[in-house]
């Protein structure tokens, strides 16, 4: 709870303040955008890929260097995870309850493509060529809470930058997905200038379950729209050697209908 503390400032209400109509309070301003809201966004991924990267090691980097001393590692998706470049885009909806719960459902998903190309000197003088492609795939779909300890962020028409900041609310949160992910590789080795004597498919696919814990905060941008923030570890049920580990989402959420008529 510490990573909370300095927004208890905030979220604290003013010393003797002045009495005041209650119909302008924060319950009804958020009654007045609706407690439900459309969501979109993405989420950069970083699985561990243990398994799999020793697996590649063992099968294609060790015989390969035996048989060309020159050649470079296979290029993996443990590459692009530490490039930042794996983000599976989502979308969902969500429903406030009270003043702070937050629950809503999600589906997302994406694909990728990894290729090395190499051409090396092997042990017999002769140029050794290596094509190896990976493809990947992950669809998940879930529900999902969150917990707003010091409420929902201050939405308004029109704000500015130091009125976005002091709206800002932390959240903790749980999700429960169910995935869908898939594997396809393609290996083509050979000497020139004779043909490949390795030609290799391998595909699979797995369907774990998997819960992410997480920390995040909701900045309002507008009196329908806020931004969304956050950190989360994915604990996978089943293969968290590979698909396990740390997530950075971010999201535009956008609420539902507009002011009640009095």
């Amino acid at each position: 709870m510490l990573l909370l503390a300095p927004f208890s400032a905030w979220a604290a209400p003013a010393d003797d303040a002045a009495p005041t109509d209650q119909t302008g309070s924060d319950s009804a301003a958020a009654d007045e955008m609706g407690p439900w809201y459309f969501f979109n966004g993405s989420t950069n991924s970083h699985p561990r890929l243990h398994k799999a990267d020793k697996l590649i090691d063992r099968q294609l980097n060790t015989p390969f260097r035996l048989i060309a001393p020159g050649f470079d590692d296979v290029k993996t998706f443990t590459d692009q995870a530490n490039d930042f470049m794996i983000w599976s885009p989502f979308i969902g909806v969500g429903r406030k309850i009270g003043d702070h719960w937050d629950v809503f459902f999600q589906v997302g998903g994406s694909a990728g493509v990894v290729r090395t190309k190499s051409d090396d000197t092997s042990v017999l003088l002769l140029p050794f060529h290596a094509d190896v492609t990976i493809k990947r795939s992950n669809l998940f779909i879930g529900p999902g809470v969150a917990w707003f300890p010091f409420g929902f962020p201050k939405n308004a028409p029109k704000m500015t930058w130091g009125e976005r900041f002091h709206g800002t609310r932390p959240y903790l949160t749980a999700t429960f997905s169910w995935n869908r992910m898939t594997y396809e590789g393609d290996v083509k080795a050979g000497l020139r200038p004779f043909g490949n004597f390795i030609q290799n498919k391998q595909e699979d696919t797995w369907h774990p379950f998997s819960s992410n814990l997480g920390a995040g905060v909701d900045v309002p941008l507008t009196k329908r729209t806020t931004l969304s923030l956050n950190g989360q570890w994915s604990f996978m049920y089943d293969y968290g050697e590979d698909f396990a580990g740390p997530n950075i989402g971010i999201f535009v959420k956008r609420a539902f209908g507009g002011p009640k008529k009095r």
